[in-house]
């Protein structure tokens, strides 16, 4: 078999002559037979045609644009920026104010509805379900602390988000 250096040459030692490119037919050996590199270039090859037919009938394709795959679905951020502003905004003391242990538990029950929504579609989704457990782990030593600190503040803000306790 050829080197890489020699792809597309014949010599002495290699009689089979390989293609320079990929057309994306399939080349055939003088006995008739794919060998598995051809195959796999022939199935890669429809693979990306059917990509490339995939994002040409986005409706957010223009013409010139990349756009990655896992942008094709649509889907956006659960939590943009914005709204998380709004979260903080309405439950720490400004919404710049990211680390207050209100914000936090507000944002952490924010992400744990999400995710719960989530896995009443995807019920066998056990990566977000083990994160889900965290968060709501997280949630739960916030409260602990703010129940420690000042109760005043845990029962508002178990109050006013709806939490059990």
């Amino acid at each position: 078999m050829p080197s890489g250096s020699d792809r597309g040459t014949t010599t002495a030692d290699s009689p089979v002559s390989l293609p320079l490119k990929y057309e994306g037919g399939s080349e055939k050996r003088p006995n008739n037979e794919l060998t598995a590199g051809d195959a796999k270039s022939k199935k890669m090859h429809k693979t990306f045609a059917k990509a490339i037919k995939r994002v040409s009938l986005h409706p957010d394709y223009h013409e010139g644009s990349r756009i990655h795959k896992n942008h094709l679905n649509n889907i956006g951020m659960y939590l943009a920026p914005e709204e998380k502003a709004k979260i903080f905004a309405k439950h720490g003391k400004s919404a710049t104010d990211t680390g207050s242990a209100e914000g936090q538990i507000a944002l952490f029950t924010y992400r744990i509805d999400h995710l719960t929504g989530h896995l009443k579609a995807n019920h066998k989704d056990y990566n977000t379900e083990r994160s889900l457990v965290k968060l709501v782990g997280k949630r739960r030593s916030l409260l602990d602390y703010l129940m420690k600190k000042d109760i005043m503040r845990y029962r508002a803000i178990v109050k006013e988000l709806g939490l059990r306790k």
